[in-house]
């Protein structure tokens, strides 16, 4: 049975303010809550460590999704990345103006990092490390310098950083808490949850960047940084080592297979089901694109 996420979520906002305005903004920042990738990667990786203590898995798994929700909520606004639609209704600042949607990201922030505090762990405080190294001036918030300030424009390497800090970054973190919630973190056990993090990570994003290829316009800011469109040589054979190194990880991590497996093979066949644009957009690689998504993780 899947850990509830979303009731909880939608408890834990209506406690978190006694201004009316101010929930309904949080509410309309969060609810309903996408696919909730985070918190169920959290939850599969929890299985695969046999981790019985499923009050920690949700509020780790709640955590994370704050915090996402709060980077979307401060993304979208015209500072960043100027996006009217979020989850096919209007984004935040465009349904409540630019300061509440600015607040409402701040008090999220703050509660993401506030449901950490009730993990109870003998590791509790490891885990907070972790949270604060990834979300901070050396993860997300770095990975979004880079891409405000198009760093990556003339570099796969650093584009490739990028996405690493701002997604990555996450699934990171959901790797490196359930090893801290099952055992001490070892050298060996911290190395191998952070490549399984940044692979997943990685994987997740480049796929939908190639999801973006596939609308019918794009926007100015995405023909600046997709990195298919400034590198697709370089994107396509990347993606081809982190499926076939993403694969052989989850050997063993059954659960977290099982999980990534049906949710990566539907991203894929929205893909492949407008290859045509693919291959408009991207004639070079179009046919080797089509082939890696039809093979590791998404079989």
């Amino acid at each position: 049975m899947s850990l509830p996420f979303e009731p909880r979520l939608k408890t834990l906002l209506k406690t978190q303010s006694p201004h009316r305005g101010v929930r309904e903004v949080l509410e309309w920042a969060t609810l309903p809550p996408g696919k909730l990738f985070r918190p169920k990667l959290v939850e599969a990786l929890g299985l695969d460590a046999k981790i019985e203590h499923k009050e920690n898995l949700i509020h780790l798994g709640l955590a994370l999704e704050i915090h996402h929700a709060y980077s979307l909520v401060h993304d979208d606004m015209p500072c960043m990345d100027n996006d009217d639609l979020r989850r096919g209704k209007a984004a935040t600042h465009k349904q409540f103006g630019e300061w509440r949607a600015l607040l409402a990201g701040d008090v999220l922030l703050a509660m993401s990092y506030a449901e950490l505090e009730n993990i109870e762990s003998s590791h509790a405080s490891q885990i907070r490390k972790i949270f604060h190294w990834a979300t901070g001036p050396k993860g997300l918030i770095l990975g979004q310098w880079i891409d405000l300030g198009l760093e990556g424009v003339n570099s796969p390497a650093t584009l490739l950083r990028m996405h690493e800090l701002k997604t990555a970054r996450l699934m990171q973190v959901a790797a490196l808490c359930t090893a801290a919630l099952s055992q001490k973190l070892t050298y060996t056990s911290t190395k191998a949850a952070l490549r399984l993090g940044s692979q997943i990570g990685l994987v997740f994003q480049l796929l939908d960047d190639l999801d973006d290829l596939t609308a019918a316009e794009i926007s100015a800011h995405e023909q600046e940084v997709n990195p298919f469109l400034l590198a697709p040589e370089v994107m396509t054979t990347r993606l081809d080592k982190l499926i076939t190194g993403l694969t052989a990880a989850l050997a063993t991590h059954p659960h977290t297979k099982a999980f990534l497996v049906s949710f990566l093979r539907q991203s894929a066949l929205g893909i492949l089901s407008q290859k045509e644009m693919i291959r408009k957009r991207l004639p070079g690689v179009s046919e080797k694109l089509q082939a890696l998504l039809t093979s590791g993780v998404f079989v």
